[in-house]
């Protein structure tokens, strides 16, 4: 198998949720991160080439213990079965288009602000 990444993964397990085509809700763990793509495994099928949104949280990593939140878009390139796995029996390999950082407190900020004004 040739390798294509472009860039390290890290290994990383850190909780996952989001949205594939048709609005179908999702929940997973990745198992390992990028900043070109992503692997996930998730209790819900998925086609390659399929678009994929999810929002993942990573811990505290930074002094002042903010929590930091991860927006990405992806495609699926590659599905796999996580077999003899009942929580989480999709393995998804996904290649990053799009992603945003956040700091927790800020975006509740932002989110309590537009909501009180």
């Amino acid at each position: 198998m040739i390798e294509r990444r472009k860039t390290q993964r890290h290994q990383v397990s850190v909780p996952v949720s989001g949205w594939i085509s048709n609005a179908r809700l999702f929940e997973g763990v990745t198992r390992d991160v990028s900043t070109d793509g992503v692997y996930v495994w998730m209790n819900r099928a998925i086609e390659p080439g399929e678009p994929l949104v999810f929002l993942m949280r990573f811990p505290a990593t930074f002094p002042d213990n903010r929590e930091t939140l991860l927006w990405a878009y992806c495609k699926a390139v590659r599905v796999e079965s996580n077999a003899g796995e009942d929580k989480y029996p999709h393995g998804v390999a996904a290649v990053t288009g799009e992603y945003s950082m956040t700091l927790r407190d800020s975006a509740i900020t932002r989110l309590v602000s537009q909501t009180v004004a």
